[in-house]
């Protein structure tokens, strides 16, 4: 809920220039990841691949990969 903002409006900067771009999201120092964290990634996803682009999630770990996995997300999403 905190940080979200911040993603979404880093990407948004990342896609002004209107070309495909992909994305490598490091997961490493997320502890905990909420109903809000997901959605953000979701949008995100969804701007990304409007473009054109490539979203994958990377050292996804611990409660947050627990989280993706319990609510069916962890296949909406690539992992690597």
């Amino acid at each position: 809920m905190s940080t979200s903002p911040c993603l979404l409006n880093a990407v948004g900067a990342a896609l002004a220039g209107g070309l495909p771009v992909n994305l490598l999201v490091d997961m490493s120092g997320v502890r905990f990841c909420d109903s809000h964290g997901l959605e953000a990634l979701l949008e995100v996803q969804g701007r990304v691949t409007r473009t054109g682009g490539r979203m994958e999630l990377a050292h996804v770990n611990g409660r947050v990969r627990r989280v993706l996995d319990l609510s069916g997300l962890s296949r909406a999403f690539i992992i690597v």
